[in-house]
């Protein structure tokens, strides 16, 4: 049996060493029995997936405790999140429940309102843009297209009097001169049915002022040869 002396205040101490060995030779993990082994992977594995499942869970409910101390998001408020505009009906430790403009309800975990970015329509005010667009074609006169845009949306009765509505010309496209119109509302909600009314007045207003509302087109050209063929064959269908 080996021993070991440590030096110490007065005499020395002695341990004896193969004991210790023993009891770590009688540990090896290659003798651990089978089922053992079997029952100890299991264990870990399932705690690997406690720990992933129990991070969510403490995720979205440290996320539930921000948003109700910040008050950032609140029931009735209109958001957009993961490019859906919906409306905050309920709201959880855990999750928020949310209805669509489709009247579908969805469970949405609190972290993604807390980690991610969402736009709040309602946060401050109930402002909201409206876009429309309308492509004319290249012929018409292009300060008659802006007047009559202008007196269409200054006449339309749901709009925010006190915001100005904006005229842009946005681009020449491949087969029209495309506008912009944007209009100032304070129902964010139903900006669909809105931005519907926007489009329709639009269009009546330039038909009756007599501006042609471009579609696509594509011109095709052919080179003199492919011409002659066409020629050759539609000589030959009509002697």
């Amino acid at each position: 049996m080996a021993e070991a002396r440590i030096p110490c205040r007065g005499r020395p101490l002695r341990l004896d060493v193969d004991p210790a060995f023993d009891v770590m030779r009688r540990l090896d993990p290659l003798e651990v029995p089978p089922a053992l082994s079997t029952l100890f992977a299991a264990g870990a594995v399932f705690a690997v997936g406690l720990g992933f499942a129990m991070q969510n869970v403490a995720q979205n409910f440290v996320s539930g405790v921000i948003l109700m101390v910040e008050r950032s998001i609140k029931p009735g408020d209109i958001l957009m999140v993961e490019d859906q505009m919906v409306r905050v009906e309920r709201m959880g430790i855990r999750s928020t429940i949310v209805r669509n403009r489709d009247e579908e309800e969805l469970i949405v975990p609190n972290s993604i309102l807390a980690q991610g970015s969402v736009k709040n329509y309602t946060l401050t005010d109930n402002l909201y843009l409206l876009k429309a667009e309308v492509g004319v074609v290249y012929g018409s006169d292009m300060k008659l297209v802006r007047e009559v845009l202008e007196r269409t949306a200054r006449g339309i009765p749901w709009r925010v009097e006190k915001e100005e509505p904006r005229i842009l010309l946005r681009q020449f496209g491949s087969s029209s001169v495309d506008f912009q119109v944007f209009i100032w509302v304070d129902q964010p909600w139903i900006s669909r049915r809105l931005l519907s009314d926007a489009n329709e007045r639009i269009w009546w207003a330039l038909k009756e002022a007599g501006v042609t509302i471009a579609f696509p087109q594509l011109d095709v050209h052919f080179d003199a040869p492919v011409e002659e063929s066409f020629r050759l064959v539609a000589g030959r269908s009509n002697p």
